[in-house]
């Protein structure tokens, strides 16, 4: 639960302020990155982004391709002392092709490289990369953020039916335990009934209430009442025989 909450806090962090968590692509920062780190030994990875960057957005530089000039790639000569510019930054012939910004290869490369206006115009790109790396950054920021709320729903889903499920389990529980309850007490109250059976008293257990005389009965008890007279008469006569 405390995960879930941190994560929910960073997606809202994220969405709100990126620049907190270095989300933000600050051109001014990525200048002084070009001017320094273009062209390093230890940076090719820096290097081939940003040729991959001029290649597929037709662009040169962060603001201009006048970035160049003031670079260590330029001032140490890191490339090719005949290059004033990146490859990447000419009109390439296989622009085509997926591996072109490892393997420029200029429509014309001395007039790409040409300082004069009026010679490189055609043959190079004038525009920045700002601009379409801000697009793209932001395309795909929006992605980024919608998987992360995906994510965190998926979380809290999975977190909402695992308490549905130990709560239902428990309830289960308690249930058997109810039911154990009363199967082991129902064996007790019917010792208990017989008990109070047998304890009863004989005036209760041989009462009018309980035993009530039917017509048959009164007949039978009269019958045999009678007979008994006739058996004392008879016995009075032999007596006095």
């Amino acid at each position: 639960m405390i995960v879930l909450v941190g994560e929910c806090a960073i997606y809202v962090i994220a969405w709100a302020w990126p620049n907190c968590l270095g989300l933000e692509v600050n051109p001014e920062d990525l200048t002084r990155s070009l001017q320094k780190n273009y062209g390093n030994t230890g940076q090719e990875q820096f290097t081939s982004a940003i040729d991959l960057a001029q290649t597929l957005f037709n662009c040169c530089g962060v603001e201009s391709a006048n970035e160049y000039d003031t670079s260590l790639w330029r001032l140490q000569a890191l490339g090719r002392p005949s290059l004033a510019i990146p490859l990447t930054c000419c009109k390439l012939e296989n622009y085509n092709t997926s591996k072109a910004y490892l393997n420029p290869v200029p429509t014309n490369a001395t007039l790409c490289q040409a300082l004069e206006p009026n010679r490189h115009e055609g043959y190079r790109h004038l525009e920045g990369c700002n601009d379409h790396i801000q697009q793209w950054y932001r395309q795909h920021y929006l992605i980024f953020l919608g998987i992360g709320l995906v994510a965190v729903l998926v979380e809290f889903l999975v977190l909402l039916s695992t308490i549905l499920t130990c709560t239902r389990i428990y309830k289960h529980n308690q249930d058997v335990k109810e039911n154990s309850k009363n199967v082991r007490t129902q064996p007790k109250t019917g010792i208990t009934s017989m008990q109070s059976f047998q304890r009863r008293t004989p005036t209760a257990a041989y009462s009018n209430d309980t035993y009530a005389m039917t017509n048959s009965f009164r007949q039978n008890y009269k019958l045999v009442d009678r007979l008994v007279e006739i058996y004392r008469g008879i016995n009075l006569n032999k007596g006095r025989l």
